[in-house]
């Protein structure tokens, strides 16, 4: 029997082989200590058409939370990761809906998924297509490292262009015998789940029971820790015990299982945490506004590609902002941000009247029965915005010294409004202003008093937080200085 042959151009650098559930695969040699870029394409198949214990996602049913609570137990399911894209795609013989989904890998290295779902352009369509609910003809999956997408995110768009009309599933003859390729595992049984809040939010939720009962974030174990046990690894030194008068003051260490009792020492871990509050080479604090109050949400200490992230509890009267940490790579800083400021696929559209006081946006966000200013009332983009829940955040990212100094100029402040399934509005700095910012309601004098809301994809915003929490230098997808 001859070897059947691809009418798909196979890019420059990159091989087809064989994957399991998948008509092709492509992908380049693998570099050192990366995740090695996959792109696969199969024709739509049932659950039922596949092998035995494998099971296909609809990333359709990832849908953007219709309320934004930070904390919120609901959300997306730490092994399915976070949906940051969805939008309407065309190239080539194809149209349809692109995903994009930030997803940890079992080696624990952030990865960004690409997902294509495919009509052809040149096939008559059926009375009432509706491409959120019919069966697309094409499924393309794209697998890449989180920091390499913004280098290769245009490579893949155009691979998915690529295919032809009548593409057939099939090696090319050049290479003869289907190669061993790495094995990708889905999960059996995995039910859709969606970012949609689940019952109203009392603020009252505790760090275990806001993340969830197995002390995790984002499909990492995770310490909670009380506050004189976090200010303990702040302040004691890494490698040297501790004395007989700190006993007391190490007892929380040592029932968070950081400290040996008998040895008077960190364990390795507790060391580890310790070193990286203490000597971090960048500090990124996410601050939430809601109804709730303003309080500090996520707290990120980075050195090199490692990051302590302290996730602290919504605040609450005479109960201790206990606090959850955890070690993770760097590359899953801006995965972080966007779990804890619940950020999702959006409808993100410009706002045709875009400057407003800051002052108002950060009111309305502490008290939702903010009325509408009346030169706002009459936009019904506008009463979208104002009429769903709020969540106004801010992230503040210093780089410090050796001797833990800041050094150099701190990064300008990003602040962004999260609109739930209405839109991502990052607030910059209008054309022509003057001073720079601190939060409405601070001290700084200089503060302007009207900013202008821009429109920011979640997908744009992931490659922007790479850039600020990664110690990339590539220049930022998204206006955002204050």
């Amino acid at each position: 029997m001859s070897t059947p042959t691809t009418t798909l151009t196979v890019p420059t650098g990159w091989s087809p082989g064989f994957l399991p559930g998948a008509d092709l695969l492509m992908m380049p040699l693998p570099g050192p200590d990366r995740i090695t870029p996959l792109f696969t394409v199969r024709h739509w198949s049932t659950n039922a058409d596949l092998p035995e214990n494998t099971e296909v996602h609809d990333p359709r049913t990832d849908s953007a939370p219709e309320s934004p609570r930070f904390g919120a137990p609901s959300g997306p399911d730490p092994a399915r990761g976070v949906p940051v894209g969805m939008d309407r795609w065309s190239g080539g013989d194809w149209f349809g809906l692109r995903f994009l989904r930030l997803v940890p890998s079992l080696t624990g290295q952030p990865v960004a998924e690409t997902r294509w779902l495919l009509w052809s352009a040149v096939d008559e369509l059926p009375e009432g297509f509706d491409p959120l609910k019919d069966t697309p003809a094409l499924d393309a999956t794209a697998v890449c490292a989180v920091g390499d997408l913004p280098l290769l995110e245009m490579l893949l768009d155009s691979m998915a262009g690529a295919i032809p009309a009548d593409w057939a599933p099939a090696l090319a003859a050049e290479y003869p015998a289907r190669q061993s390729m790495v094995k990708v595992t889905r999960r059996a049984g995995e039910a859709a789940r969606t970012q949609a809040a689940a019952g109203p939010d009392d603020g009252h939720a505790g760090p275990r029971e806001r993340y969830s009962s197995a002390r995790t974030w984002a499909g990492a174990p995770m310490v909670e820790l009380r506050p004189e046990a976090l200010e303990f690894l702040r302040t004691h030194r890494p490698d040297a015990a501790w004395g007989e008068l700190q006993d007391e003051s190490a007892r929380p260490v040592v029932a968070a299982g950081l400290a040996d009792a008998a040895t008077r020492h960190l364990t390795g871990r507790g060391g580890a945490f310790a070193s990286l509050l203490q000597h971090p080479e960048q500090v990124s604090t996410l601050t939430i506004h809601s109804q709730h109050g303003r309080h500090r949400a996520v707290e990120l200490f980075r050195a090199g590609g490692l990051v302590a992230a302290v996730a602290h509890a919504l605040p609450v009267q005479g109960v201790p902002d206990e606090a959850l940490i955890g070690l993770f790579p760097a590359e899953r800083a801006p995965e972080l941000v966007l779990r804890a400021a619940a950020l999702g696929p959006s409808d993100s559209r410009r706002l045709e009247q875009d400057t407003v006081s800051r002052d108002l946006l950060v009111r309305r966000a502490l008290n939702p029965e903010t009325e509408l200013p009346e030169h706002l009332a009459g936009d019904a983009r506008w009463q979208d915005l104002w009429e769903s829940a709020w969540l106004l955040w801010t992230l503040e990212t210093e780089d410090r010294a050796p001797d833990g100094t800041t050094s150099g100029d701190p990064a300008p402040l990003l602040m962004a409004l999260n609109a739930g399934r209405h839109g991502n509005q990052v607030l910059t700095r209008p054309a022509g202003t003057d001073g720079l910012g601190g939060v409405a309601g601070g001290t700084d004098a200089r503060q302007p008093a009207a900013v202008r809301l821009v429109p920011a994809q979640t997908s744009s915003l992931v490659v922007t937080l790479l850039n600020r929490l990664t110690g990339r230098t590539s220049e930022d997808p998204v206006e955002h200085r204050l």
